[in-house]
């Protein structure tokens, strides 16, 4: 009686082959696409300005920065106490960010920053989140040496809390610190001013959570990075 033949037949061997080129030829194509995916790196210069419009009497309020995207950082302005419905911050927080570029357009993908507005309680002992707003680094990254300043309404956290009309003003100066500066800043399209083209432009206060984050889609237009962004009216 003949047994049936161990060996692998040409047609499997063949089928094999053919299998483990495609996974290899796979591989490296998501590895050179990787590869493509540049950073550039950017020196950031961020003030948080002022807050108006706020509906505290007697109140003590500062604001803590922190670096959601592209590096790691946190920082917090000093304690100031709310002044005729509004209250203002001298202090300036500096750190480094990278952002990357889409390979094939060169556009600087989201980079968020989170600017939360807090108030004291217990002499200071404890404190109160009274909303926030998600800043796109990526369109400041064309302010040159002047900088941008833009002003943002202050969103709610959770889905039950109290909305109001609160603005937060803010001042960021981005420089590059990449070899290659070529690359693509997105553009905010929208009212005649740039506090219309920025209030709430991403997330609202029902669709968020506190360290939630959701992709937006926008136009975009091509921008030198050294160049002085021009702040209209």
């Amino acid at each position: 009686m003949l047994l049936p033949s161990s060996k692998p037949t040409a047609a499997l061997v063949l089928r094999s082959r053919m299998k483990r080129r495609y996974f290899f030829i796979d591989w490296l194509w998501h590895k050179m696409a990787f590869l493509k995916r540049k950073k550039v790196k950017f020196s950031v210069d961020l003030q948080v300005c002022n807050l108006s419009d706020v509906p505290l009497v007697n109140a003590v309020l500062f604001a803590k920065i922190r670096l959601l995207e592209g590096g790691t950082f946190d920082d917090c302005t000093e304690r100031v106490e709310v002044f005729r419905n509004s209250c203002s911050w001298s202090h300036r927080s500096n750190f480094c960010c990278r952002i990357t570029s889409d390979p094939s357009s060169g556009i600087l993908e989201r980079c968020l920053c989170r600017i939360s507005i807090r108030k004291e309680q217990k002499g200071g002992k404890s404190f109160v989140k009274l909303g926030f707003v998600d800043i796109n680094l990526s369109e400041f990254a064309g302010s040159g040496v002047e900088g941008m300043t833009r002003s943002y309404l202050l969103d709610g956290y959770g889905l039950h809390q109290r909305q109001d009309n609160s603005k937060v003003q803010i001042k960021i100066t981005m420089t590059h610190q990449s070899a290659d500066p070529f690359f693509r800043v997105p553009f905010v399209g929208g009212g005649d001013t740039i506090e219309d083209n920025s209030l709430n432009p991403y997330l609202k206060a029902s669709d968020v959570e506190e360290d939630e984050d959701e992709d937006v889609s926008g136009s975009y237009v091509k921008m030198r990075p050294n160049s002085t962004a021009e702040v209209p009216g």
